[in-house]
């Protein structure tokens, strides 16, 4: 499952609220600049991806 959010902040919010909750720690966080990603796993074993994407970066072809 993918989540978007708002800004970095709130990835790194909602994956420490998700980790305190009983959640574990999926892959390294990963920021490629125009986009951050952080990923847990729920108490369920289910993978969530948790991100903010740049909108400013998106450039029209």
């Amino acid at each position: 499952m993918a989540v978007s959010v708002s800004s970095k902040d709130e990835v790194q919010e909602l994956v420490r609220k998700a980790l305190a909750s009983g959640g574990s720690a999926s892959n390294d966080p990963q920021d490629h600049g125009f986009m951050y990603t952080e990923s847990f796993q729920d108490p369920d074993g289910h993978l969530w991806e948790v991100f903010h994407m740049d909108p400013t970066y998106v450039q029209e072809s």
